[in-house]
């Protein structure tokens, strides 16, 4: 008898190890990312082989479980778990192209698909197909805005517009249970999301996961998590057609062959910080080790009683555990929160940052086609355009600016790896008035290496832009007759004679000045001789035909510079002039009789540049001043006319 303990501690201590052993084994196959095969009876294994791939809808806009990337592709935590399934059950999945909600409950309906990856089981819906145990476990959770408290908890929901989505199961639910709640339906939860960014409703309810996904995604930085409204209570499960009751097992299978490990793993790779339903396989393994050890410990009692005081600690110990495993499953989803409050707090610091600067700049990002990914929350203030207003190709914005059009070829060679300096672009805002950006562009790239489209600043300089043109305008142009000053003309005149030079033309310069305008001054006022100034400016620019450039030089005095323009030709314009100014004037019923005199200079003859040329108008028009036509030329200080009636008879002087 004495050996019986001996022999009891001997096989409960086989037993122990065998049991560590078989943990041990399955710890490392998990780490080392083996996936052990699902063992199929024949009728499953003959089922798949007629059926196969099997055809499966997926809601593309249930972020992060599945959702579309920016490349086009269905990606998500369920996507994950699918194929991780697929290679465990040796299944070749086919993924639908129709991804909106409605349409995929529809095309089950017809069988033009198999399953549905993920759809909540309700009893309606058991009706018409097949489930399985859930692959997804969500809450549904309240998101408001931060600068509103009017909504604590669910309740407080009653008589407020709430934003939910179009199709999906809670949102009959929530009608039917708050009667009083004024719904705005919308497409998907982003959708919802923005509504109570732009005061359209009071709050949204949605999915916790999702709602996380969309605030860090789209730098929803006004709206907070106000409250839950029910937790777990919208798990959602594989859902088969109810024709197909074998595949129905097959995916049974298939999802409860996954461990905890696994689903951790996934969970973990998409950052969601989802909390997952207990694993009570892990647990049963653990009590029936802690079984073996109690009983272990009973033998050795009996054995040795000095032993006694270990055992009790191991056995506090193990309480103590127990508690904070419940404590843990209790204020684990707390938890989450927190730690998601606190990403969005560090995220909101530099968005924060970005917002500050709302007046000017707006931060943007678009692929290689143009097509806008991103744009920062700025565009609203400075656009008056909403974020998912927004989100078109980036030429459809621009204004037809010639600039504009050299906008593509930037872009072109910026993707290509090129620096180019800022540049700018004009487009119009919601109000039909345009502004103009000065913009800095860096191309983006994958993890490959490859440019997947270019991220920019656009710094609004409209009002530069506008104080720039004023300044341009009061330097260059003259107040009272609209016409180029003093100043400008000279720069031009330059240009005008560089051009002759080199396409060997001549030029004429006219120097024309009014007689009789001191008396109007004098007798009228000078609102008189504003308004005289005006017309004569008027009737100058009206008389010249071609290529001409008339400045308003000072006081009565106009320049006129007319390139590629013969002496004959200039003393026909001139005499036009002079004839056209003969005519008179009315101002306030009163009539005016002015005249003018007009000085005429030549290039290359008589000067080689603006001042040369200006000086030599200037000696003859106080030439012109003697002459009855009122016209005169003036070579080498030798002064000359050549009458009309001699050029309309193409007799000209020789000069």
């Amino acid at each position: 008898m004495s050996n019986k303990p001996n022999a009891y501690a001997n096989v409960f201590l086989c037993i122990l190890l065998l049991l560590l052993f078989t943990s041990i084994t399955r710890a490392d196959t998990v780490e080392k990312g083996v996936i052990e095969p699902i063992t199929l009876d024949e009728n499953e294994l003959q089922w798949l082989s007629e059926h196969q791939p099997i055809r499966v809808g997926v809601d593309g806009y249930f972020p992060p479980y599945s959702y579309i990337n920016e490349n086009g592709q269905i990606v998500g935590m369920a996507i994950d778990t699918l194929f991780l399934m697929g290679k465990k059950l040796n299944i070749q999945f086919e993924l639908s192209d129709e991804t909106r909600w409605p349409n995929i409950v529809k095309n089950l309906q017809k069988k033009d698909i198999d399953i549905v990856l993920t759809m909540v089981n309700t009893p309606n819906r058991e009706k018409k197909f097949l489930f399985t145990s859930p692959i997804v476990y969500k809450s549904l959770v309240i998101i408001g805005k931060k600068n509103k408290h009017h909504i604590h908890n669910r309740s407080d929901i009653a008589n407020k517009t709430i934003a939910l989505v179009k199709g999906y199961q809670y949102t009959d639910k929530i009608i039917d249970e708050f009667p009083s709640v004024t719904p705005l339906l919308v497409d998907n939860m982003r959708e919802a999301m923005e509504a109570v960014q732009a005061n359209q409703a009071d709050a949204a309810i949605t999915f916790f996961a999702a709602a996380n996904y969309y605030q860090l995604k789209y730098s929803f930085s006004d709206l907070k998590f106000v409250a839950f409204y029910e937790k777990n209570n919208a798990n959602e499960s594989i859902a088969v057609r109810n024709d197909f009751p074998i595949l129905a097992s097959i995916m049974q299978k298939g999802l409860s062959s996954l461990s905890s490990a696994e689903k951790i793993a996934i969970n973990e790779a998409w950052g969601a910080n989802i909390t997952l339903p207990k694993d009570y396989q892990d647990l049963i393994e653990f009590a029936a080790v802690a079984g073996v050890l109690i009983l272990l410990l009973s033998v050795w009692i009996l054995q040795a009683r000095r032993n006694n005081q270990a055992l009790t600690i191991a056995n506090i110990n193990t309480a103590n555990a127990n508690m904070a495993l419940n404590d843990l499953k209790n204020n684990l989803e707390q938890n989450v929160l927190e730690r998601t409050l606190q990403l969005t707090i560090s995220e909101n610091r530099y968005r924060g940052l970005v917002e500050s600067l709302e007046d000017e700049y707006i931060f943007y990002q678009h692929d290689i086609e143009g097509f806008i990914q991103y744009v920062s929350p700025s565009v609203t203030h400075i656009l008056g355009l909403t974020i998912s207003g927004f989100g078109e190709y980036y030429y459809k914005y621009l204004t037809d600016n010639p600039k504009n059009k050299l906008i593509s070829g930037y872009i072109q060679r910026i993707i290509n790896g090129e620096k180019l300096a800022p540049f700018e672009m004009e487009i119009f805002a919601a109000n039909g008035i345009i502004h103009t950006f000065e913009v800095l562009e860096r191309p983006m790239y994958d993890d490959k290496g490859e440019c997947i489209g270019c991220e920019g600043i656009a710094h609004d300089v409209t009002s530069r832009k506008q104080q720039q043109d004023m300044l341009y305008q009061l330097s260059h142009y003259d107040d009272l007759t609209g016409l180029i000053n003093r100043y400008f003309f000279k720069i031009l005149l330059d240009e005008n004679i560089q051009t002759c030079l080199l396409n060997q033309q001549t030029l004429a310069l006219l120097f024309l000045d009014l007689t009789r305008f001191k008396i109007i001054n004098d007798n009228f006022g000078h609102s008189a001789g504003d308004f005289i100034l005006q017309q004569a400016a008027t009737r100058i620019s009206t008389t010249l035909n071609g290529t001409f450039t008339v400045s308003r030089f000072g006081g009565d005095k106009f320049c006129i510079a007319l390139p590629n323009t013969s002496a004959d030709d200039a003393n026909v314009i001139a005499t036009e002039l002079v004839e056209v100014f003969q005519h008179h004037f009315e101002f306030l019923e009163q009539t005016i009789i002015l005249g003018c005199r007009v000085g005429i200079s030549l290039f290359p003859e008589d000067g080689q540049d603006a001042e040369a040329i200006l000086s030599q108008a200037d000696s003859a028009l106080y030439e012109a001043k003697k002459r009855p036509n009122g016209v005169a030329f003036v070579t080498n200080n030798k002064h000359y006319t050549i009458s009309v009636d001699s050029l309309l008879n193409k007799d000209y002087a020789k000069r």
